[in-house]
């Protein structure tokens, strides 16, 4: 943290920048390996950095109209982890999840009242919007993906190919989030949207907001796999 101290003019080597992006690929590689007494160290921390990153963006920038997609970045790949946090504790019976959901708790907890949470979804919900411009972390979120489709090849989730298609009674795993990602991976969902899904809009304060197509989406999949998980 005292790394996001040091002033960003350019004098100094971006050691925040540095240490950002490595904290942010421990924290997915901890969700691989399933450590979980490692994740629940490192999440936290990361949680606090990715919005820092966002505020020293936006000061070195000056105004926030410019330049957004990479000023939004570190907090989009908060939702990226926070997605493959739900998404590996589901897939291996881990309580990843447990930290996610409290970081994120905690910081709706200091915007109650007023419009502040319902703001807050969505500004959150914007910045995972799709971009047509790659921003800094666009390579780590890449890998990431790619990395989460070794870990469900590995695990027989998925095929050889990278989509499988499935009979309607196949069940490749017990829980109904990993089939409903498995089974369109890297062709219509990301990991912010398990994040947005399954946790953002369930939220009470976003029920007076409208969902993108894609979390609609996700939760149509979602509700199908319970279905077949009732029907079992």
């Amino acid at each position: 943290m005292a790394l996001a101290s040091l002033p960003g003019d350019g004098a100094w080597p971006d050691y925040f920048g540095r240490s950002y992006s490595v904290l942010a690929d421990e924290t997915f590689d901890a969700l691989v390996r399933g450590d979980e007494e490692f994740f629940v160290q490192v999440f936290p921390t990361l949680f606090q950095c990715a919005f820092l990153a966002m505020a020293r963006l936006i000061r070195a920038d000056g105004d926030m109209s410019r330049g957004m997609v990479v000023q939004m970045s570190p907090v989009k790949d908060l939702l990226d982890l926070s997605g493959y946090g739900l998404l590996f504790s589901a897939l291996d019976g881990k309580n990843f999840e447990a930290t996610v959901r409290r970081c994120w708790d905690d910081r709706f907890a200091h915007t109650a009242g007023g419009p502040g949470p319902s703001a807050l979804i969505a500004t959150l919900t914007h910045i995972a919007e799709p971009s047509l411009w790659q921003d800094p972390g666009a390579r780590l979120r890449t890998r990431w993906h790619y990395g989460t489709e070794r870990a469900l090849r590995g695990r027989g989730i998925i095929g050889d190919q990278r989509r499988r298609e499935w009979d309607d009674d196949e069940s490749v795993h017990p829980q109904a989030l990993v089939r409903a990602y498995a089974r369109s991976l890297s062709v219509l969902f990301e990991a912010h949207d398990i994040f947005l899904s399954r946790y953002l809009y369930v939220r009470p304060e976003a029920a007076s907001l409208v969902k993108p197509a894609g979390i609609r989406n996700f939760d149509a999949e979602f509700a199908r796999e319970n279905q077949a998980n009732a029907n079992a």
